[in-house]
């Protein structure tokens, strides 16, 4: 079967969502399948002014290339729901009775600081009622898709969730794993002879958005006792450059040049290496679909600190492997991090409890063999 995945931008761009539909691509074509990629972009590339979005969807580079390969299958990531708007019809005539498929890691709409909230609503409601069945990456995302739509038209569609896999990135290019990345064993929950304890610091893994919270992570981390200030930042400052400026300048105003690094774009292995020797990896974003680089962190005993709003709930129980805090909660944020820092008994607790939830999760094998069975199903009954 010829299976056509539909991205917005790159899809070797780094993130959880990019990682994941590469794993997703890689179990299809393990399964023998045909999986041609089609990026939705404008020319040069790059992002676009939202509501410009959707007129991406009547490129007729992208209606040609998705008529020349004649999918039995198209899937089409819901990163891109305003530009697909003007694909599905095309497609529905050109290539009658094939399933379209909606791959949701999260909703537009749940990003609540964006100013395009209310138009992403209407499109992405469009965009999910046009769509044959959906792929969730989370219980929460399903959840929260269910409760945008209506119960009604969840019931009528075929969906499946499947999670995020427990293999930690290390590096870029080697084994010939699905997005050409090595992985290191996944954590088995069992003690570290005493690493837990000799942990410091904090770091932050993820692209330099406003979605992810640095500001609040930064005020929080200022306002921590100087012996346990020391942040270290790992991702992109190139995702929104006008936040990154913004958050270079409050590293300068609360005088912690000294105590923050911004690494900028990192490969696994200096991430991984940041896992094994931080106690904390805090991200309070202000919603996350699932949160991949949690799982991350806790397969290596790092003791995560997300937002509460979202999917960290199905990854996180609060107070035991972790801790969920409100939003733009900095006073909370701190409170937690020095707790961990400061007491050596409960990085341990936590750090090992971290391991033990790492290990309940599946493998990325695991988990995207079967969606990859999902969607044969999915196939299967549109076309006996």
């Amino acid at each position: 079967m010829t299976v056509a995945f539909v991205v917005f931008g790159d899809i070797e761009s780094r993130s959880g969502g990019y990682l994941y539909d590469r794993y997703l691509a890689g179990a299809l074509r393990e399964a023998g399948h045909r999986v041609v990629v089609v990026s939705q972009r404008r020319p040069g590339g790059g992002r676009i002014f939202y509501p410009l979005e959707r007129l991406s969807g009547y490129s007729r580079r992208v209606r040609r290339r998705l008529a020349s390969i004649e999918p039995g299958l198209v899937i089409i990531d819901e990163l891109n729901h305003a530009a697909a708007l003007g694909l599905i019809p095309v497609l529905r005539r050109r290539v009658p009775g094939v399933p379209i498929v909606a791959l949701i890691h999260h909703l537009r709409y749940d990003e609540r600081e964006s100013v395009w909230r209310s138009l992403s609503a209407r499109f992405e409601r469009k965009f999910l009622l046009r769509s044959d069945a959906w792929l969730c990456n989370s219980k929460t995302t399903l959840r929260r898709v269910g409760e945008f739509v209506s119960e009604r038209d969840a019931r009528e569609r075929p969906v499946h969730v499947a999670t995020p896999g427990r293999e930690q990135r290390q590096a870029a290019g080697g084994d010939g794993s699905p997005d050409g990345a090595v992985y290191s064993a996944p954590g088995d929950g069992s003690p570290s002879d005493g690493a837990e304890t000799r942990r410091r610091g904090i770091c932050f893994v993820g692209n330099v958005i406003p979605r992810k919270n640095l500001h609040v992570l930064l005020d929080a981390v200022a306002s921590l006792p100087e012996d346990l200030r020391q942040l270290d930042v790992y991702g992109s400052l190139d995702a929104d450059r006008r936040y990154a400026r913004e958050v270079n300048r409050i590293v300068r105003s609360r005088g912690l040049q000294n105590a923050v690094t911004l690494h900028g774009d990192s490969d696994g292995r200096m991430i991984a290496e940041a896992y094994r020797s931080r106690a904390i990896l805090a991200v309070p974003s202000s919603y996350e679909g699932f949160g991949i680089v949690y799982l991350e962190a806790m397969t290596h005993g790092c003791i995560p600190i997300a937002g509460s709003d979202g999917g960290a709930r199905d990854v996180i129980t609060d107070g035991e492997n972790g801790f969920l805090v409100s939003p733009g909660g900095i006073t909370d944020l701190a409170e937690r991090m020095e707790r961990i820092l400061r007491d050596p008994a409960v990085r341990k607790r936590m750090s090992e409890a971290a391991l033990r939830r790492a290990a309940e999760f599946p493998t990325w094998s695991e988990s995207m063999n079967g969606a990859v069975r999902f969607l044969e199903r999915l196939c299967r009954t549109d076309n006996p």
